[in-house]
């Protein structure tokens, strides 16, 4: 518990060192309900091909009423209901989107398919094609976006800050997006239903474009095999009550509130057990479990789900708090960042730091999670090299400034191994 406990407190440490740095670009949006109103679009049509048939996904979309700002982050949110209940209108993720939505972010809640009935889900081939169709349509939402801001960009994203994240069965199907890179990382029985339903894209629609995420919010959450847990995984955030009996905290049969242990269903490991093990791997994670409590007991108790909130929403803006800048007379545009090169990443020996643009590196520093100073450098140009031999391994912040007025410093996640 120790080290969950570390995870949870560094990230507050995290964003009292980041907001007390006079970082121009970390304001209180994105942490605080800075927004009194919102607007919201119902039933816009994500994708027509939903498992290569015309089939028609819907989400609803919530964003700041009066926001100014030309480019914002984006939260999906996937609703829960053991894969075969639930809707884009279910009060958690009305809930979410619509703080999130205050908060400065556009926030999109979805419907994906569905079993009929539960006793579709008695067996584990049958849990792993469902959860597959889930995980096939969060893609193509994903998609859906990146498509969107390539094009019009109608809803103002900042394709370099997407969030995903659900509650049960859309918590699970957001951590397989985040963590399943391959077909071969299934085991044999479930390699079949992956490639049936599309493989690793899947066949929802909106193909050739990204489904990058920077962070998770797994909330009940659960995977098959702690192994899709490596190196380059999101950081996430974990949230369940340590009594869950639809999803195991730890690691064990699912659905046991439905089957009463009468049918195998499928061995999921939780948010006890994930968490765990992305430490053990130096992946920023951060779990708030809730002693005693059963499965997602935000839907039914408001104290808890102010604290999930309150606890994906800070560990979101550790992630990535800053704030996107336009060029163009329209408002509209590219990021005005220079392109950044830092590598190898995770790094042993050395760290390399490459710019391209108009302006040159002034200083560049390297802060362990506690927020302490471990290197610095003031380079002249736009290469420089910092030595991380001798350093513990874990996650630093790299903050570069650049040489120049008014020029915002840089904030890059890097891993020492």
């Amino acid at each position: 518990m120790k080290l969950k406990l570390y995870s949870i407190v560094a990230t507050f440490l995290l964003l009292f060192f980041f907001q007390n740095q006079g970082h121009a670009q970390c304001t209180n949006r994105y942490l605080d309900t800075l927004f009194t109103s919102i607007d919201s679009t119902m039933n816009v049509v994500y994708t027509d091909s939903a498992g290569g048939t015309a089939t028609t996904e819907l989400m609803d979309i919530y964003q700041p009423a009066g926001d100014t700002a030309c480019l914002r982050h984006l939260a999906i949110f996937v609703h829960g209901g053991a894969f075969f209940e639930g809707s884009k209108n279910d009060g958690d993720m009305e809930f979410l989107c619509k703080r999130f939505a205050q908060r400065g972010y556009v926030c999109a809640t979805i419907n994906y398919r569905l079993a009929g009935t539960v006793v579709e889900l008695y067996d584990s081939a049958q849990i792993f094609t469902y959860m597959m169709k889930a995980f096939s349509d969060m893609k193509a939402a994903i998609r859906y976006f990146y498509k969107d801001a390539s094009l019009t960009n109608q809803w103002k994203i900042d394709t370099t800050s997407i969030f995903i994240g659900g509650s049960s069965a859309g918590a699970i199907a957001s951590d397989y997006v985040a963590m399943l890179d391959s077909v071969n990382e299934l085991a044999t029985p479930f390699q079949a239903i992956c490639l049936a339903n599309g493989g690793i894209s899947g066949n929802s629609g909106n193909s050739g474009y990204s489904t990058n995420a920077i962070a998770v919010a797994s909330l009940a959450g659960a995977i098959d095999d702690l192994n899709y847990i490596k190196p380059g995984v999101p950081p996430t955030v974990f949230c369940q009550g340590t009594a869950d009996g639809t999803i195991p905290y730890n690691c064990g049969e699912a659905l046991t509130q439905y089957t009463f242990g009468l049918y195998p269903t499928i061995r999921f490991c939780g948010s006890g057990e994930m968490s765990p093990a992305m430490d053990s791997l130096g992946i920023l994670n951060s779990l708030m479990p809730f002693p005693g409590s059963g499965h997602v007991p935000w839907d039914t108790n408001a104290v808890i789900e102010n604290r999930m909130d309150s606890a994906v929403a800070a560990f979101f803006y550790a992630v990535k708090c800053t704030q996107a800048v336009c060029t163009g007379p329209s408002g509209l545009g590219t990021v005005a960042e220079p392109q950044l090169s830092v590598y190898p990443n995770p790094a042993n020996l050395t760290l390399h730091i490459g710019l391209a643009g108009t302006f040159d590196l002034a200083e560049v520093r390297l802060y362990d999670y506690l927020g302490c100073e471990v290197r610095q450098q003031f380079p002249s140009g736009k290469q420089s090299d910092i030595a991380v031999t001798g350093l513990a391994s874990g996650i630093y912040l790299l903050r570069i400034d650049l040489a120049g007025p008014g020029n915002n410093p840089i904030l890059r996640r890097v891993v020492v191994e």
